[in-house]
Formats: C-alpha cells, sequence, structure tokens
C-alpha cells in the first residue's frame, strides 16, 4: 500500500479539551493557567511578491515570521495586570512564557503520539480589561490577545496515520 492508503481512525483525533497549560512567570514561578477557556498561538509567514521578465505569475519570497495568539480566559487572572500597571508606572513591561501541552490519552498507544508541547516566550500581553461587569446572567470572561518572540517544539505528535488493512 502507498502512502495516500491511510485511513483516519476516530482515536487517531485529538481531543481539543484534553491538555494543560503553564504560565512561567518573569520571576521563575510555574503557574498552571486553569482560568484559560481557549488559546491559540500562530506562526504568519511575512512574503515579498515580485516578478520576473516575461512571466504572468507573480513570485513570493519569504522574508520574515511574526508570532501572535489569542486566549478568552475567566476574568480574575491577577498577573495580567500587575504587568500592565507596572508599566504603567515602572515602565517595564514584562514578558512571560507559556507551555502548553496537548495530551490526548486515547491517541498515545503507547508511542506517545497524542503528545504535543509547545512552549511560546517572551509573550506580550495586548492588553487587559480593568472591570467589567453584565446584566446578563453568567461568568465573566475577556479576551486577551499576545505577540511572543519565538517558540520551541518540545515533542511533536508521532503520526503518521495507521495504514488500512
Amino acid at each position: 500500500m502507498g502512502a495516500a492508503d491511510f485511513n483516519l481512525r476516530s482515536r487517531d483525533v485529538i481531543n481539543s479539551n484534553l491538555g494543560t497549560l503553564w504560565i512561567v512567570l518573569p520571576n521563575g514561578r510555574l503557574r498552571k493557567m486553569g482560568e484559560v477557556r481557549n488559546i491559540q498561538a500562530r506562526i504568519d509567514v511575512a512574503s515579498e511578491e515580485f516578478r520576473c521578465i516575461g512571466e504572468m505569475m507573480h513570485r513570493h519570497k519569504g522574508v520574515g515570521m511574526r508570532g501572535s495568539g489569542s486566549m478568552n480566559i475567566y476574568t480574575g487572572t491577577p498577573e495580567f495586570l500587575h504587568y500592565l500597571n507596572d508599566f504603567k508606572n515602572d515602565f517595564i513591561n514584562y514578558r512571560f512564557t507559556i507551555h502548553c501541552e496537548n495530551r490526548d490519552p486515547e491517541t498515545i498507544d503507547g508511542e506517545g503520539r497524542g503528545v504535543q508541547i509547545i512552549e511560546i516566550t517572551d509573550v506580550l500581553l495586548h492588553g487587559s480589561e480593568l472591570f467589567k461587569l453584565d446584566t446578563e446572567d453568567g461568568l465573566l470572561d475577556q479576551d486577551v490577545d499576545f505577540d511572543f518572540d519565538d517558540y520551541q517544539i518540545l515533542q511533536e505528535y508521532n503520526f503518521p496515520l495507521t495504514s488500512a488493512e
């Protein structure tokens, strides 16, 4: 069978809710981020477009990368407000590290296939809510955007998919 003959089993799909998120604070303290409802970090490639004489198609050259992300958190993360207050008062703009582990035990199969660990470093917040009230019954949450300067893939998912037999 060729490489195109792989089947995706339901247990190969990673559960988005199973994992752990940690923040490494500037003082080196590690804190589990249980207040995060969802988070995503991404890398965007900056490219320049160019053309060659005699060709109709435009070409593209990668010239840089940018790390950004967003998270939705339940209100009550004191570190974020402290960072912003220190920046306002002392001109110290704190950066921190986020350590994310996706870990789905159903996909592990003794091979660690369902585990991915990535750290993003030099995370810089775009801001945070000072306070919020809402007439609707419910939980207070907020969206927080951020940038980061680097990332490390500490462990990758161990696929290929299982072949059909």
